[in-house]
This record gives structure tokens, sequence and C-alpha cells, in this order.
């Protein structure tokens, strides 16, 4: 398995572990702060772009 493909499921099994815990605890009845779930997800959405090779902003 290569590095990149390494670092790839790295990051999406990190998001999906994050959307399971923010699940169990709103059935839990507590809340997640807005924020928290904003900067998670930008963060590992930017590196599965980066690593995907995907361009996520236009230099224009």
């Amino acid at each position: 398995m290569k590095k990149r493909d390494k670092y790839l499921l790295a990051a999406i099994v990190n998001l999906f572990w994050y959307c399971v815990a923010v699940l169990v605890l709103s059935a839990m009845e507590r809340t997640v702060p807005d924020a928290l779930t904003v900067a998670w997800f930008s963060a590992w959405t930017v590196e599965l772009g980066l690593l995907a090779g995907l361009k996520i902003k236009d230099k224009e």
C-alpha cells in the first residue's frame, strides 16, 4: 500500500469516527459546538482533496 493511500485512508477514518462520535453524543442529548464540526470537516476535507489531487480553489 502506498504512503499516500495510507494518509487517504486515515483521513476517511477520522471523518467517519467523528460522525459516529457526534451521532452518539446526539443520542445522549449532548450538543457538539458547530465551530468544532466546521473546523474538523474543513481540515480533513482539505486533506482529502490534497491527497487525491483535486483542485480546491482556483487561482483566478
